[in-house]
């Protein structure tokens, strides 16, 4: 995880010119629960870049929460927990141990009943998705198989999202693909 992060650092660094230390940083939650106002565009160009480092490492994220988001001078560093990937998908060989409150999933994650099992790596857009979708509107909420926003499943809410953001999630939540925008 060293070698990720000290990546990340040089290639934030090198897009935004600035200082990054991660020593008592405010976490995406803390802002977003403080109702401070959150640069969307922001967040997803450094989740986009990040995850393009992850994938030249064959490596990816499986678990993200608002509190493993950090954010310096508008910058956010995103530290969630890694796997490796091989062949486009990472698998677990034992329960991994996730606070399901904390922790923003997507759907295929709560179907796994055996162990070992294997996910596409492009499941972990879809958590992305639901951190951005949380700071626009509100914490998505898990129901019968799928996840809701404002009691709208998340395919019909985010129609009325506009500009970037729309693009990006409809990439998260229909493609899984995250690409630069």
């Amino acid at each position: 995880m060293d070698r990720v992060l000290q990546i990340y650092k040089t290639e934030i660094k090198k897009k935004y010119q600035k200082n990054l230390l991660l020593e008592d940083l405010p976490t995406l939650k803390d802002l977003w629960e403080d109702h401070k106002e959150i640069n969307i565009t922001i967040l997803i160009e450094c989740i986009c870049l990040q995850m393009n480092i992850m994938e030249t490492l064959d490596m990816t994220f499986y678990a993200l929460s608002m509190e493993d988001i950090y954010m310096c001078d508008n910058i956010f560093v995103v530290l969630g927990k890694t796997i490796k990937v091989s062949n486009n998908k990472f698998t677990f060989y034992s329960p991994p141990i996730l606070d399901k409150k904390k922790y923003l999933h997507y759907p295929e994650f709560f179907d796994q009943k055996n162990i070992p099992c294997s996910f596409d790596k492009s499941v972990i857009y879809y958590s992305i998705g639901l951190i951005v979708l949380t700071c626009l509107a509100s914490y998505p909420i898990f129901l019968n198989g799928a996840y809701y926003i404002n009691e709208q499943p998340i395919c019909s809410f985010i129609e009325n999202i506009k500009g970037k953001p729309y693009f990006f999630l409809k990439r998260c939540f229909v493609n899984r693909e995250l690409l630069f925008i």
